[in-house]
């Protein structure tokens, strides 16, 4: 009964007149006897040219194990001729063939179902059935399934480039990819049009048919040299037949300027052609071409641009030229007469900022604190500017905030740009009276910007109490202490400056518009107390050199405010409290 597993092989069949389509096959069956069913698994592996290269038989549970050496059409059926190499004794190795008839296909076309299938034994039919079916088509298989075409046997001799372009984009690895990368090579010559040959190299240049489109893209190059056509080819050519390319357009490189470096932006290790290039600058004056030079990779051209090029631009005086200039060459010994010469045109500093790299903010700080000035024309301008200049964005905030501080609100709008700059900024308000305000923006760097605004406040409430405090005179020395009684106002405030919204919305920040108010008020003095200590020490500094004297102790007790120094100090902070000291000296010296 397992004779008849190991007769198996897979129904891989379309149609009688239809053979095998490309790719691995997988069946499952099952084969059905009188008494008991026996499973086997099947792989075939076909190629594109429609023939058998690799069949295996596996019978799960069983020894027996068998090839498939051969198959064939005949009337509808697939015949697969069956090889057991290893057997068990009651199944010997032989030679079995099996039949599947094929009636019926389904959608999708790889997926067909084979309702009948038999093997034959010495004259005798035994029943199969499928179980399961899998199939992976080649690359050529596939393509011929999705657009049900007969694949490459269909455009081997067409003539239409666009096709065959079609056909190797879609199976580059197939097996006709080669053929067809050669037919289309043929006929990419025979049009000898130089943007199809380079559109070839660009998309097929691996296969070996590239070299001869390449060539005649070469030949049409050294004929009319053309350097925008020359880069081109030599991005879309395989690194492998670049050397090709310099050798064959090094004759056109010793033309002019322009030649030498058009090419050495493509070959810059060319020692040849560089040395061509610094006999032409002696006597060059095409700017533009001595620009393109100075790009260059090539550290001795470069210094030769710098010692021709300086003295050339300054002789012509054309400023936005001069920026240019240094913004390559910012440490050349030209640079100072360039600035001068651009600060003598203040419409070019904005333009002039985005030129500018981080390595010439030293040479070029007068230029600098041109664009700095905020008001100058240009502010508006030079603010904008910066957005494409964000390595300059931090010195220049800092110079445009030293100035930038003192103007009233509606002229930092004129440069709203400026607060990009500003990396993570905060805002705060400190409240000044019931009628305006100071907005304060700090950031990070250092960078502070104050204006006073606009407020209006509504009282919330109000309370009177009694205090004592102490009386001084020249900042820190006591006379007395005061007892008073007084009233304290509490206000809720808010900013009314529409425009401070509007900038802050535009520039996406958070911007406070409310603060909180408290004014005290004294109403009434209760009691004074003299302090005969302090005005000991007021007595003391009036006299000749008191001043002097006083100051002196004062330093010298700058320890904090204590019960042993008299609680002279009103901070227990010693850089506040000398600063303190310093103040009462010049208003004792003031009024002496």
């Amino acid at each position: 009964m397992k004779l008849f597993s190991l007769l198996l092989l897979l129904p891989l069949v379309l149609m009688a007149d239809l053979p095998l389509t490309g790719g691995d096959y997988r069946l499952e069956v099952v084969v059905e006897e009188p008494d008991e069913s026996w499973p086997a698994v099947l792989h075939l592996t076909i190629d594109d040219l429609k023939r058998l290269t690799k069949g295996t038989i596996e019978y799960p549970g069983e020894r027996c194990k068998g090839i498939v050496a051969a198959y064939h059409f005949k009337k509808g059926k697939l015949i697969l001729d069956e090889r057991i190499t290893v057997a068990a004794d009651e199944y010997p190795p032989g030679r079995y063939t099996f039949h599947l008839i094929a009636k019926r296909l389904l959608d999708p076309p790889q997926k067909p179902r084979f309702e009948t299938g038999y093997f034959e034994l010495r004259g005798e039919r035994f029943p199969l059935r499928i179980r399961n079916w899998r199939y992976r088509p080649t690359p050529e298989a596939a393509y011929r399934i999705a657009t049900r075409s007969n694949g490459w046997d269909d455009l081997k001799n067409s003539h239409d480039p666009k096709a065959v372009a079609a056909y190797l984009t879609a199976v580059p690895d197939g097996t006709f990819a080669r053929v067809a990368a050669a037919r289309l090579a043929d006929l990419s010559v025979q049009r000898g049009e130089f943007d199809a040959l380079v559109d070839y190299l660009a998309r097929f240049g691996r296969y070996p048919a590239a070299q001869k489109v390449f060539e005649a893209a070469l030949a049409q190059l050294e004929a009319k040299p053309d350097w925008y056509r020359a880069t081109r080819l030599y991005k879309a050519a395989p690194a492998a037949m670049r050397p090709q390319m310099a050798k064959a357009l090094q004759p056109a490189a010793g033309r002019s300027l322009k030649d030498a470096v058009a090419y050495l932006r493509l070959f810059p290790k060319e020692k040849a052609v560089a040395d061509i290039a610094l006999r032409f600058l002696a006597d060059a004056r095409d700017i533009t071409t001595l620009f393109q030079a100075a790009d260059l990779p090539i550290p001795r051209i470069r210094q030769k641009v710098i010692d021709h090029l300086g003295p050339l631009l300054l002789k012509k005086n054309e400023p936005r030229v001069l920026a240019r200039y240094l913004h390559l060459f910012c440490h050349s010994i030209h640079t100072k007469p360039t600035l001068t010469t651009l600060l003598k045109t203040p419409a070019l500093i904005p333009p002039l900022i985005p030129t500018l790299r981080q390595d010439c903010l030293e040479p070029a700080q007068k230029v600098l604190q041109a664009m700095a000035d905020p008001f100058s024309d240009q502010l508006t301008a030079t603010a904008k500017a910066l957005k494409a200049a964000p390595e300059l964005a931090l010195p220049l905030a800092r110079l445009l905030a030293k100035k930038v501080n003192t103007l009233p609100l509606s002229r930092w709008g004129e440069a709203d740009a400026l607060w990009v700059l500003l990396t993570h900024p905060s805002w705060r308000i400190e409240p000044v009276d019931t009628r305006s305000a100071r907005l304060i923006l700090e950031d990070e760097n250092g960078i502070r910007l104050t204006d006073s605004v606009p407020a209006k406040c509504r009282k919330t409430g109000e309370e009177e109490y009694e205090a004592t405090h102490t009386l001084t005179t020249l900042l820190i020395i006591p006379v007395g202490e005061e007892r008073a009684r007084y009233r304290q106002t509490e206000y809720l405030c808010r900013t009314q400056s529409p425009y401070l919204q509007s900038l802050a919305a535009k520039l996406k920040l958070r911007v406070p518009d409310k603060f909180s108010l408290r004014q005290t008020r004294k109403l009434a003095v209760l009691s004074r107390t003299p302090n005969a200590i302090g005005e000991a020490m007021l007595e003391e500094a009036n006299a000749p050199g008191g001043c002097k004297a006083m100051r002196s102790a004062c330093l010298a007790q700058c320890q904090g405010k204590n019960s042993e120094n008299g609680g002279f100090f009103v901070s227990s902070d010693k850089e506040k409290c000398e600063s303190l000291c310093y103040q009462a000296f010049h208003e004792c010296a003031q009024k002496r």
